[in-house]
């Protein structure tokens, strides 16, 4: 009896040191895994703290723009339009400019050119005509070569020609022909319309026209000037370029008056040259 008694309290004192000894083994084991839990804290404090630094010492980046909104894409639009409104503007001006210039030169370069024609006529001519008009024409001669004109008759170069009187259907602004022989100053005659001239008349002699497309001579005048010499002559030309809707006058009735008007959108195709000068018969102006 007392055996199993010494025994029991053998195994139970062993149990007891065993659980003993288990106790203070967890013990030991929950105080490492708590130093452990806490170092691993303290690290990943540590770490954070430090992310967070460096996140805080970085530049924000922007936040990126999903596309335009429609304010903005609206003001674009609106300053691209003015833009380009701007630049027709001043294309159009230009083109405006350019064809106007052109149209100057051209209607000067005639001018330019029939005053050559006469002041070269001048240096040897025998004789002047005074303003002539018969048979519907009206003409001045000097020398051998005469000039028939058509005042405010506008020429298309495009049409047939026809040199018959403006009443008629003459469609010629001013040409310009030389007289065969000694024929003085003869009226003109239509030499494309066949048949005879009448009595006194010479057809035209391979005539020129001297104005341009869509040109009109509005003043023709050849005068002696017997207060300076009777060798000097006032000379004056007046030729305008254009449609009969750009064109107006000063003095109704005055084709010498003729001026350009404004505020048209085919302004510049209308140009008006004059000229007026003095001429001595035998010498230069």
């Amino acid at each position: 009896m007392q055996r199993r008694i010494h025994k029991k309290a053998r195994h139970f004192g062993l149990d007891a040191v065993q659980e003993s000894k288990g106790v203070k083994r967890a013990s030991r084991m929950g105080e490492y895994g708590e130093r452990v839990t806490d170092a691993a804290d303290t690290a990943m404090r540590q770490e954070g703290w430090q992310n967070l630094g460096f996140a805080q010492n970085r530049p924000a980046r922007p936040k990126s723009s999903g596309g335009f909104t429609i304010v903005e894409l609206l003001i674009a639009t609106a300053v691209f339009s003015l833009v380009l409104m701007t630049a027709l503007a001043g294309f159009l001006q230009i083109g405006r400019l350019f064809y106007q210039g052109v149209s100057s030169t051209q209607t000067q370069s005639v001018v330019n050119q029939l005053f050559q024609d006469i002041v070269g006529n001048f240096q040897t001519a025998a004789n002047i005509s005074s303003p002539q008009n018969a048979g519907g024409y009206s003409y001045y001669c000097i020398g051998n070569s005469r000039y028939t004109y058509n005042i405010g008759k506008k020429v298309n170069l495009a049409d047939t020609p026809k040199h018959a009187p403006l009443a008629a259907g003459g469609n010629f602004g001013l040409l310009k022909d030389v007289l065969p022989g000694a024929t003085a100053c003869a009226t003109p005659c239509d030499d494309l319309a066949g048949g005879a001239c009448p009595a006194g008349a010479v057809a035209f002699n391979q005539p020129i026209e001297i104005l341009g497309n869509n040109m009109r001579l509005e003043s023709f005048n050849l005068q002696q000037n017997l207060s300076v010499s009777p060798n000097f002559y006032n000379v004056s030309v007046v030729v305008a370029y254009g449609d009969d809707e750009l064109l107006d006058f000063t003095v109704a009735n005055d084709p010498s008056t003729v001026f350009c008007k404004g505020g048209s959108s085919n302004q510049q195709f209308c140009a008006v040259s004059r000229l007026a000068t003095g001429v001595y018969r035998g010498q230069g102006p």
